[in-house]
């Protein structure tokens, strides 16, 4: 009963996240500029490309497959993915809202943008990449052992996205966001 609580638990915050960012995607700012990127377009198919790989390998795998079956019967370990998937979700959620109308896809400019710096913002310059993250750690340690790959493809698309982003943020507010990236980190607080 709680295994499956908790399975459940984790597939309803993602369909919870992926409903509230399609309908507060609706109440942006409007975007003057959606910065393409040639780079990052290729960075995209290549991490997918590696992702469908590495999942068709994976499923290869009778080793593979007898620890996704023990994970997904461990109780311990659904309350733990179910714990951190939460906690990525507060992050996401709260930052989510905190940036409110000025929240735009990677690369994109708004017409009156504003740098946000409360909230979540006050201790991470990219909190909901990081609430993200720990969403896909939390599946990864309580559903699907094969979401490891998604999280290091993820990762590393965050971080790209997050050094792109803060050198369009640092054109964009040359006075303010060099002081604003000194007192705080990328992803985590206190140590990324």
């Amino acid at each position: 009963m709680i295994l499956n609580l908790c399975h459940l638990w984790i597939m309803g915050l993602w369909l919870v996240m992926l409903v509230y960012w399609a309908i507060a995607a609706f109440f942006t700012k409007r975007s003057v500029h959606h910065g393409f990127d040639k780079s990052g377009v290729l960075m995209r198919v290549g991490i997918a490309a590696a992702v469908i790989v590495s999942l068709m390998l994976a499923r290869r795998s009778p080793e593979l497959s007898a620890l996704q079956e023990s994970e997904l019967r461990s109780v311990p370990m659904a309350l733990a993915g179910a714990a951190v998937a939460t906690a990525g979700a507060a992050l996401a959620f709260t930052a989510r809202a905190v940036i409110g109308r000025n929240w735009g896809t990677p690369g994109s400019r708004k017409a009156d943008g504003e740098l946000v710096t409360n909230g979540p913002y006050a201790l991470v310059r990219h909190p909901i990449y990081g609430g993200v993250l720990l969403m896909m750690i939390g599946t990864a340690i309580g559903l699907i052992t094969t979401w490891w790959i998604m999280v290091a493809a993820a990762g590393t698309f965050f971080l790209y996205s997050a050094r792109r982003e803060e050198r369009l943020m640092t054109e964009r507010f040359p006075d303010v966001y060099p002081a604003y990236r000194e007192r705080t980190r990328m992803l985590v607080p206190f140590v990324l």
